[in-house]
């Protein structure tokens, strides 16, 4: 497994120039806009929804037909792309931390607590939803694999949506659901080797 992360990181560092550029114009539109608080979640899918791209990549290439003859567990090179979009989720955290104090700092808003928990939650729930769908749909079929990116968005941002209009003190209910999002991708994570498997040999 970690050859399969070492290759997908190599894919992620080799875009470096397009990442920064859209992050410097992220941090730029924080600043101008006054809202450090948008970094939080940017960032951090920003970098997360990457490794939907590797799958895409991986579809293009041919790769990915040829790597389940790899001398590795065919559950292991799935559950790889699972555990690369944590790492770079967390990492795409830590770093969007930074950037916001950073931000914070240069425009003077002050740190609201409610409001770094919601982005946080916001977060758990674009990766626990949206991001473990994305990677389980990108694996359907070459064809179909950047429509995955769109129901990696699309889910999430409909619950955020519901939340938002249902509730108006909505931070216990992000909370609530962004942990139970996260429970939700280790359930799909578990279960999506059969499921793509299933798919491979019925096409």
């Amino acid at each position: 497994m970690k050859g399969l992360l070492k290759k997908d990181f190599q894919i992620i560092v080799s875009n470096w120039p397009v990442l920064l550029a859209i992050g410097l114009c992220g941090c730029a539109i924080a600043v101008y806009i006054r809202i450090p608080d948008m970094l939080l979640c940017f960032v951090a899918l920003l970098l997360s929804y990457q490794g939907v791209a590797t799958i895409m990549n991986d579809q293009s290439s041919g790769w990915w037909p040829w790597a389940m003859s790899l001398p590795v567990r065919r559950k292991r090179i799935v559950y790889e792309k699972y555990i690369f979009c944590l790492l770079l989720g967390a990492i795409g955290t830590l770093l969007a931390i930074i950037l916001y104090a950073i931000v914070s700092r240069l425009t003077g808003v002050e740190f609201s607590s409610e409001s770094f928990q919601i982005n946080m939650y916001i977060l758990l729930i674009f990766i626990g939803l949206g991001l473990s769908s994305g990677i389980l749909f990108c694996f359907y079929k070459k064809e179909t694999a950047p429509l995955s990116m769109f129901i990696a968005v699309l889910i999430p941002l409909a619950v955020i949506l519901a939340i938002i209009k249902l509730n108006n003190d909505p931070l216990d209910m992000f909370r609530t659901i962004g942990l139970c999002s996260m429970g939700a991708y280790f359930v799909i994570m578990a279960l999506s080797p059969d499921i793509i498997y299933h798919w491979i040999d019925k096409n």
